[in-house]
This record gives C-alpha cells, structure tokens and sequence, in this order.
C-alpha cells in the first residue's frame, strides 16, 4: 500500500497525516504512530476537510 502525505506537511517533517487507498475505503494515519489507522468513506472525509478548511 501506497501512503501520500500530506501537502502541507514540509520536505523533512516527519510530523504528518498520511493517506491511503484501499479496495473500498480511505485510509489516514499519523506519521508518528503508523500502526494507527483511521478508515474511512470518501463523503465524510470530504465533509472534515471542509469543516477544518473553514475553521482554519
């Protein structure tokens, strides 16, 4: 599996949110801790990403 990290992470963080793609589902992980993996639908990520764009 293929991770994609973050754009707004900088070339050597190595502090940041990472994505991944599975069969069905989105996943996203914590750089520090990448055993942790939240999975998730296209809608609701969307709707998050959203919500904190707007709160940022």
């Amino acid at each position: 599996m293929e991770w994609q990290k973050s754009s707004f992470s900088g070339i050597d963080d190595e502090n940041c949110v990472e994505l991944a793609r599975s069969e069905d589902q989105l996943l996203l992980r914590e750089s520090e801790t990448p055993a942790s993996v939240v999975a998730t639908d296209p809608v609701p990520l969307r709707a998050l990403l959203t919500f904190l764009k707007a709160a940022g």
